[in-house]
């Protein structure tokens, strides 16, 4: 049973690290530590191993895609590659056993989880929160009276709430209006509601940023509506 637990945590961090490259450090290594007990410096030297099989895959996709910015890997690796060396001396001359040591890895290895948890939540809880109150704003458009007026007045009523998603100034939702979709079928009597917006996301800390396409929908049940 013990060895069936760890078949399904590869194969869960297997699927992560293939639809998005992050699994190494950031879920098999604590997996291993505190789910399976296994001590620190054996749980990153299995992980290591662990990363180098699952990742090859996406790697060499990804490369024959041409989706890989190969001078960011080399500047990546002009930095991680010493870093990576000393560290092995350093483990090497002090031994990896060490109570030290193996309370400096599960520290260092809570800080870079935080930090992460903390970084990409200040650039997605906006996003998150953003496409809730999307599906808030179209849910108050068609249970209301609009859905009784011109499809095209609709059309405008939903891209005029969709302004004050702007309101910062900083004008992260951007919506065309040929995006907003206003269906409403007489004859299975419902009413559908649609958006795809594009929201620019932008890097903490870094002067980057960078955009993705979210759709959202809402469908209600309605009595026969005529158009006018």
């Amino acid at each position: 049973m013990y060895d069936i637990a760890f078949i399904f945590a590869g194969f869960f961090v297997g699927i992560v690290v293939g639809l998005t490259g992050v699994g190494g450090g950031s879920l098999m290594t604590p997996i291993l530590i505190f789910v399976f007990g296994v001590k620190p410096y054996l749980a990153v030297g299995t992980d290591l191993l662990f990363a180098a099989f699952t990742k090859m895959g996406g790697t060499v996709k990804m490369a024959r895609s041409g989706l890989v910015p190969w001078r960011v890997v080399l500047h990546l690796s002009a930095g991680s590659i010493p870093a990576a060396l000393i560290t092995l001396w350093v483990l090497k001359t002090l031994g990896p056993a060490n109570a030290a040591i193996q309370h400096l890895m599960t520290s260092t290895l809570g800080v870079a989880l935080l930090l992460t948890a903390v970084y990409f939540g200040v650039m997605y809880v906006p996003v998150w929160t953003e496409q809730w109150d999307v599906k808030s704003m179209l849910q108050d458009v068609g249970n209301s009276n609009w859905r009784h007026l011109d499809e095209d007045v609709v059309r405008q009523a939903i891209a005029k709430r969709c302004q004050e998603f702007n309101k910062d100034g900083k004008d992260y939702f951007q919506l065309d209006t040929e995006n907003i979709v206003v269906d409403n079928d007489e004859t299975a009597k419902q009413l559908t509601l649609r958006i795809s917006w594009t929201r620019v996301i932008p890097y903490p800390f870094l002067q980057k940023q960078t955009q993705k396409i979210f759709t959202q929908q809402y469908q209600v049940d309605t009595n026969p509506v005529s158009w006018k």
